[in-house]
């Protein structure tokens, strides 16, 4: 911060706070009207952060002029941010709050090999902030929690060696028994946080 601050001083910048813009015009050069005064400047950058975090001041103001100005801005969406479930979810899954566990997990033709991590709110972890990048509301996650195992094939053997045996006791024995009681094939999560 302080070698930025020093550039400024060098390049005699005038860092005006608690200023709020209220238009931005450009024909020959940029015009930026604000709340007490006007600037007018060759060039123009706005840093502004991104819409995560507004209780830092981070808001949409950067695409909003980049639209004005017609540039294209992409759809906009949190990216590498855990993921929530909704309330019935965080029900079923409550008791898993601080495991994690080795999965591959899914999404748009992306998938991804790392830990997820079962959060008192949801899903996190290396392999959900990944492909938090890639789910949109409405799409399905699938999280595979035992990626090194064939489960059709596995099951076919326990049926032929262990009919009587019942399927959650059977899965029991490739997971932890608190996962087991809980997880349930796929999950869709809500949305981001």
């Amino acid at each position: 911060m302080n070698l930025l601050l020093e550039e400024c001083r060098l390049a005699d910048v005038k860092i005006q706070n608690r200023s709020t813009i209220k238009k931005i015009e450009k024909e020959s050069s940029f015009t930026v009207t604000t709340d007490s005064e006007t600037y007018a400047t060759e060039s123009l950058v706005i840093a502004t952060g991104g819409l995560s975090m507004p209780t830092i001041g981070a808001s949409g103001f950067g695409y909003e002029v980049a639209e004005q100005f017609g540039l294209k801005v992409l759809s906009r969406q949190p990216g590498l941010v855990p993921l929530t479930f909704s309330r019935d979810d965080l029900d079923d899954f409550s008791d898993l709050s601080g495991i994690s566990a080795d999965a591959e997990v899914s999404c748009n033709g992306q998938s991804f090999r790392e830990a997820i991590l079962f959060t008192h709110r949801g899903l996190s972890g290396p392999a959900i902030l990944q492909i938090s990048n890639y789910w949109q509301p409405g799409n399905e996650i699938v999280i595979n929690l035992l990626p090194d195992i064939d489960l059709t094939e596995t099951i076919k053997q326990w049926q032929e060696e262990r009919p009587k045996m019942e399927l959650k006791n059977l899965i029991g024995e490739l997971l932890t028994r608190r996962r087991c009681s809980s997880v349930v094939g796929t999950v869709v999560p809500q949305q981001a946080c």
